[in-house]
């Protein structure tokens, strides 16, 4: 998290981190985002479909960015409604997620 937001950064990026869901939900309801980039799987009782799913009530013109290590055909259904601009599958390199990111606020 810490490497991708430096780098996010270094690009120009206005970001915002957040480690668990709940606190992803409160930095987003603060910071207005235009792009959401969420793992699915975070550990927790909400899930990164849930943290989107919340975030686009209050910011519906957000695009989502989702970065898992399971099969994407998995992953898909969970975020159906939530209509991911991309998916990118775990290792991925920080250019991935930086072109990901452009494409999505293009």
């Amino acid at each position: 998290r810490l490497i991708l937001e430096i780098a996010l950064v270094d690009a120009g990026h206005e970001v915002r981190t957040a480690a668990r869901a709940i606190e992803a939900i409160e930095v987003g309801a603060e910071f207005a985002p235009d792009v959401i980039i969420s793992d699915w799987h975070l550990g927790e009782s909400l899930d990164g479909a849930d943290v989107c799913e919340v975030l686009l009530q209050r910011y519906p013109e957000a695009n989502v960015i989702v970065i898992t290590g399971l099969p994407e055909t998995e992953v898909r259904a969970f975020f159906s409604n939530l209509k991911p601009r991309s998916f990118i599958s775990k290792p991925c390199d920080i250019e991935e997620i930086e072109q990901a990111l452009e494409r999505a606020v293009a």
